[in-house]
């Protein structure tokens, strides 16, 4: 999956030129957590969801 992720962030930058990528995911998975943090993104907030 950080293999996916990685390609994903390389082309949003250089093939569509976005300033900004973003990454989802589930904080209770420690496995979805680790993703973002190999991949070097900065932590900016956590989006709560009400049920």
């Amino acid at each position: 999956m950080t293999k996916s992720c990685k390609a994903f962030i390389k082309y949003s930058f250089i093939g569509v030129h976005l300033a900004k990528v973003g990454i989802g995911i589930s904080t209770n998975n420690i496995k979805s957590v680790a993703i973002p943090e190999h991949l070097g993104f900065t932590l900016e907030g956590i989006l709560e969801t009400t049920r």
